[in-house]
């Protein structure tokens, strides 16, 4: 018990700091979202942290039965029989177990009524391990919450990020489709030049298509993150800014350790079947049970009065304990392995993330330069060179570092997103 409340010492402040993303959010037709507020709609629409709520109010209850059990046990029971025997009978023990006996100078008819109460003085920690094994359950599957949780804010911002990139390139690719038309139509039809700017003119046309069914595709995958109908409108306001990332490895990995519900489900999982064993080596232990009554009884009334008080001891004797307690060792080597592989793998995935996001982070500027770059000397060059083909070449090549550009926003953004996950934990 010490080390399980060790345990949700050290991880509840850490569940404490991650982000609050509670509030509900109902969106206004044609509202245009934040990401915040996409973040709350997607996860109050989904139907497997829909399920898991039901599976956590189902483990609470289970906590509250198992608690009940270190209170006496209190039954009431009322009985009227009419019987006619030739030899004695006891009445099942849902009706109390009372002897009637056959006597041609009585009633044939028996009344009774009694409050019974049953305490356990000693169970060898069969029910306070009963308390804190559905408490560790309980706690594993709020973990579960949390990585489905955090799976579904993963879904959400990269398809946030991804519709605001394709919503800018299909503008981009609108603004190029329409410069490249304006300049076609300045080059002689009847030169070979004109070749080129027809095909130069047609990849415009394509890139601009393209953009749209992105667009489309974005905005779908959109509306599938947040669990909206397929034909309700999905609106989102953002900036599409870089990320700046100045951050160190190994102190985003204990971040992790800390943070990842993964982690904590791993843990609890490790505790419940500690407790488990604790359980299997407890039913060696005998119980000492205190019961007591108190009755009115009679044959043409309640006429007579019953007490009684007792203390039992009652060991049990199991044929498989041995075969148990080595399942239970079993499992539990099982839950210390898949604890530590888990550990692996989150480092893994924190490694992983953290040069894609440091790749990201450097890139992008330097996109930015190439394109800022390019984008100055092409409006030099629109001031004093004249129409031509090259004019147009030129026009395709800075629409090609745009676009460069902004999906290396894109990935900035969505590798940030990537790393916040892998920790468990905003940055």
């Amino acid at each position: 018990m010490k080390k399980l409340l060790f345990i949700l010492i050290a991880v509840l402040p850490c569940a404490l700091n991650a982000q609050n993303y509670l509030l509900t959010y109902t969106p206004n037709p044609g509202e245009a979202m934040g990401l915040e507020n996409a973040i709350r709609l997607g996860i109050e629409n989904n139907t497997e942290l829909l399920r898991i709520r039901q599976n956590i109010l189902i483990t609470e209850q289970k906590v509250k039965e198992n608690t009940f059990f270190r209170y006496p046990q209190i039954s009431l029971l009322a009985t009227a029989s009419v019987y006619n025997l030739e030899t004695p009978m006891v009445l099942p023990e849902d009706l109390g177990l009372r002897l009637l006996t056959p006597d041609a100078y009585k009633s044939d008819t028996f009344y009774g009524a009694g409050i019974t109460a049953t305490q356990y003085l000693y169970s060898g920690g069969r029910i306070s391990g009963a308390i804190e094994l559905s408490k560790a359950n309980l706690k594993e599957e709020q973990s579960r919450y949390d990585t489905v949780k955090n799976n579904v804010i993963l879904e959400v911002k990269t398809a946030f990020y991804t519709l605001l990139y394709a919503q800018l390139a299909l503008k981009d690719a609108q603004e190029f489709y329409d410069k490249a038309a304006a300049l076609h139509k300045k080059i002689d039809s009847k030169t070979w030049d004109s070749v080129s700017a027809d095909a130069a003119f047609e990849r415009a046309r394509k890139n601009l298509n393209a953009a749209k069914t992105d667009e489309q595709t974005a905005r779908l995958a959109m509306t599938k993150a947040v669990n909206r109908e397929l034909n309700s409108p999905v609106n989102i306001l953002g900036d599409l800014t870089p990320e700046v990332f100045d951050h160190n490895l190994n102190t985003l990995k204990l971040r992790a350790m800390e943070n990842r519900p993964e982690m904590r489900a791993a843990i609890y999982e490790v505790a419940a079947q500690d407790i488990n064993i604790n359980l299997t080596s407890a039913k060696t232990y005998p119980d000492v049970i205190l019961s007591a009554s108190f009755e009115r009884v009679g044959e043409d009334g309640l006429t007579d009065t019953n007490t009684q008080a007792s203390v039992a001891v009652r060991l049990p004797i199991s044929y498989s304990l041995t075969s148990l307690a080595k399942q239970k060792k079993a499992r539990q080597k099982e839950s210390y392995l898949k604890r530590s592989s888990m550990e692996d793998n989150i480092n893994v995935q924190v490694a992983e993330n953290f040069d894609n996001c440091s790749f990201w982070s450097s890139e992008v500027w330097e996109r930015e330069g190439a394109y800022e770059k390019l984008k100055t000397k092409f409006s030099q060059a629109a001031k004093s060179a004249s129409v031509s083909l090259s004019a147009l070449n030129a026009l395709e090549e800075l629409y090609k570092t745009r676009v460069s550009y902004l999906e290396a926003v894109k990935e900035n953004k969505v590798a940030k997103v990537r790393l916040e996950w892998a920790i468990g934990q905003d940055l």
